[in-house]
C-alpha cells in the first residue's frame, strides 16, 4: 500500500472513532439534560 492510502484509512478510522464518541457521548448526556430542564421548570 502507499502512504497516500495508509493516510486516507487512518483518517477513515479516526473520523469513524470520533464520529462513535460523539454518538455516546450525546446518548449519554441527552437524559441527564432532560431531568435538568425538568427540574429548572418545575423549581421556578
Amino acid at each position: 500500500r502507499t502512504p497516500r492510502i495508509d493516510d486516507a484509512i487512518k483518517f477513515c478510522k479516526d473520523f469513524f472513532v470520533g464520529a462513535t464518541a460523539a454518538i455516546v457521548a450525546k446518548t449519554i448526556v441527552a437524559p441527564i439534560e432532560r431531568v435538568k430542564l425538568i427540574l429548572q421548570k418545575f423549581h421556578r
